[in-house]
């Protein structure tokens, strides 16, 4: 099993946790694990949180959220590899296009630099500013990031209760 692909994906995770434990759209944080995975070799990790779905925030923190694990990579390691980082940018596109309609349909605005732009410029113009988002909120929390992580690497599985006292 490799250990450096291990961490990697523990600093990944970890972003997402430091980042749903902060926005106002998520309820909790409830767990956080690497999984290794025999049929292809490879550490995977996961994150479970709860949301607030009524949040006029909601589609906005998701994409940030989504983000987190990709900002906390660039932030660590200077670079992304595939796999998660993939499986990320699908759900920060779906989130960043429910965060567009959603402000077509309310009074929440956009960002002045969006007005004028296609659907799928406006689509990647939220995703950057989430990435940008992401990783000023971990490089602030970066002892608490980095708390995380090396837990996470070290027991392969964060509860709810052990992320808190983490966080503190």
């Amino acid at each position: 099993m490799n250990h450096t692909q291990a961490w990697r994906v523990a600093v990944h995770e970890s972003g997402h946790v430091l980042l749903a434990s902060l926005l106002p759209s998520f309820a909790d944080v409830v767990s956080t694990e690497l999984l290794w995975s025999a049929s292809d070799q490879a550490w995977h990790g996961f994150t479970l949180t709860t949301c607030r779905t009524d949040s006029g925030t909601y589609h906005r923190d998701r994409t940030i959220m989504a983000m987190s694990g990709i900002a906390a990579e660039l932030i660590i390691f200077t670079d992304v590899v595939e796999g998660a980082s993939r499986d990320d940018l699908q759900s920060t596109s779906s989130s960043a296009e429910r965060w567009l309609r959603t402000a077509a349909e309310s009074t929440s605005p956009l960002p002045s630099a969006v007005c004028g732009l296609s659907d799928e410029l406006k689509n990647r113009f939220l995703m950057s500013m989430a990435l940008s988002a992401a990783g000023k909120v971990i490089r602030a929390n970066r002892g608490r990031h980095e708390r995380l992580a090396l837990q996470l690497l070290d027991l392969e599985k964060l509860t709810e209760t052990q992320i808190a006292r983490l966080l503190l």
